[in-house]
């Protein structure tokens, strides 16, 4: 998983999940404020699990969100990127 430094400040970075060794790399870019879509469409239930705990415990370290938009997408935003009401607004099929 490589990131580009060209991706506009703000911008939402999209990442395909296959294994837990990830999870630094995403849990680093967090701590840069970045907005990170995760995918783990092809990751296993094992290591979905395991991203998933992992990367709620990193966002409430960093007071930001954590929204799951479906059972494989996750969205992870800095403190102050979305509303604080995310009342299921972003949930999509």
């Amino acid at each position: 998983m490589k990131f580009t430094d060209k991706v506009a400040k703000g911008s939402v970075k999209v990442f395909a999940v296959r294994s837990p060794r990830e999870e630094q790399e995403l849990s680093e870019q967090a701590k840069q404020g970045k907005v990170l879509l995760v995918d783990f469409r092809h990751a296993d239930l094992n290591t979905r699990q395991l991203m998933l705990s992992f990367l709620e415990g990193t966002m409430f370290g960093l007071n930001g969100k954590m929204v799951v938009l479906r059972e494989d997408l996750v969205l992870l935003t800095p403190a102050d990127a979305l509303a604080d009401d995310l009342s299921g607004v972003y949930k999509i099929a």
